[in-house]
């Protein structure tokens, strides 16, 4: 099921630890933590009242290792891979602001200003319609800072190769989805 796994949860650490780190491997992280999320969280138990804080607390975790990871691509200046991703999580959840937010990002940092624009947009309509919020200071503010071109958004790191990982850099991530791997059997196995 859709539970929380220890070894699921050490790929999420994994991830954001190498990602503070500015280590390229965050992504292959955030893909072994998402990979081994199957569907939702207990579904069996969607309608007994006692699971219903669990259910919440490892969905809302997902989402944020979802987030996270676009953020990480964003750090390592995949803002093509960004968008595309980023345009995909806003149409699946799209009053989340983080995710316009990181739409927004990715695509100023294409060159795609006017479309960060529209998409800022789009989430203030939609927020409206729906909630009738205005977006947080969060998303607004950095509506000011794409119309201001601020140099704060660019992206400051080194040009990559267009592979996106080499085999070296991928060995942690490996390693992660090995003992996963390993934990799972032991899981199945076990007394």
């Amino acid at each position: 099921g859709g539970g929380a796994t220890p070894c699921r949860s050490r790929a999420e650490l994994a991830g954001r630890a190498a990602r503070r780190a500015g280590d390229p491997t965050a992504i292959d992280a955030f893909d072994v933590a998402l990979e081994l999320w199957n569907g939702e969280p207990y579904p069996d138990l969607v309608d007994w009242p006692p699971a219903e804080g669990e259910i919440a607390r490892l969905s809302e975790l997902r989402r944020t290792v979802v987030e996270d990871r676009l953020d990480a691509l964003l750090d390592q200046g995949e803002h093509l891979s960004a968008v595309a991703d980023a345009e995909l999580r806003v149409a699946e959840e799209p009053l989340r602001e983080r995710r316009w937010a990181l739409l927004m990002t990715a695509l100023y940092r294409s060159g795609r200003q006017a479309e960060a624009l529209r998409a800022y947009q789009h989430a203030r309509d939609l927020l409206i319609a729906q909630l009738g919020v205005e977006p947080s200071t969060g998303l607004r503010g950095l509506e000011a800072a794409v119309l201001a071109q601020d140099a704060a958004l660019d992206w400051h790191g080194e040009p990559r190769p267009a592979e996106r990982t080499a085999p070296a850099e991928a060995a942690a991530p490996r390693a992660a989805l090995a003992e996963a791997t390993e934990d799972m059997g032991a899981l199945r196995l076990g007394p």
